[in-house]
């Protein structure tokens, strides 16, 4: 299960949110702002990686927005817009993970 830490003080003093992450998620990046934009993997029926993408509001009540998409594969990073609704996630798809992708992903999805 995703976990999401914050910092209100620049670093100083850490804070874990309750577990509300979707349940078997993974977390490679994360935008904030106007929305939070959390990205990463989730697992697919056959329980593999699929990337994935979710929305929320300060952390909780977590909505998986359409995106990365449903192939398996996994996000190896993300890169927040400057104007902080999206990004840029890259990663591999395919049976190995071996075939490079790239996806935007914003709060509309």
């Amino acid at each position: 299960r995703g976990v999401v830490v914050y910092s209100p003080n620049a670093g100083r003093r850490w804070v874990r949110l309750p577990p509300t992450a979707p349940r078997e998620s993974e977390f490679t990046g994360i935008s904030v702002d106007r929305a939070v934009i959390a990205v990463g993997s989730r697992e697919n029926a056959d329980l593999q990686p699929v990337p994935a993408a979710w929305t929320s509001r300060i952390g909780v009540d977590w909505e998986r927005i359409r995106g990365p998409g449903s192939t398996v594969g996994s996000v190896a990073d993300f890169i927040a817009f400057p104007d902080r609704v999206g990004g840029i996630a890259v990663g591999g798809t395919g049976a190995r993970g071996d075939v490079p992708a790239v996806w935007v992903i914003t709060a509309a999805g």
